[in-house]
């Protein structure tokens, strides 16, 4: 079996965009990513929302809501689909951003 190193060259990256506040179109996309490619070796999750930078205090809770559920929650579903099938091979890599100020 070849190591990451040795295979890192060969691969062509590819995106998706989904909404990760779905669960279920996070699982989508991860299996089929695993059934395009036949394994996951390299993630790069970048969540962003566009538009201004929410101000702490006159920012409403359901806004707040909205922010976490893409920002912690959707992060956390995508890092876990991935790490599941990730933890079965012999390397892979996670590199993560999420942030309202991203764009």
């Amino acid at each position: 079996m070849p190591t990451c190193g040795e295979t890192a060259g060969e691969v062509e990256p590819t995106a998706s965009a989904i909404n990760i506040t779905d669960e279920l179109a996070v699982q989508a996309t991860v299996t089929g990513s695993r059934a395009e490619f036949g394994a996951n070796d390299f993630l790069v999750h970048a969540a962003d929302l566009l538009g201004a930078v929410p101000d702490l205090l006159t920012t409403p809770t359901a806004e707040f809501a909205r922010v976490m559920a893409i920002n912690a929650t959707g992060a956390f579903s995508v890092l876990r689909e991935v790490g599941l099938i990730m933890q079965a091979q012999r390397c892979s890599s996670i590199g993560a951003v999420a942030s309202v100020a991203a764009n």
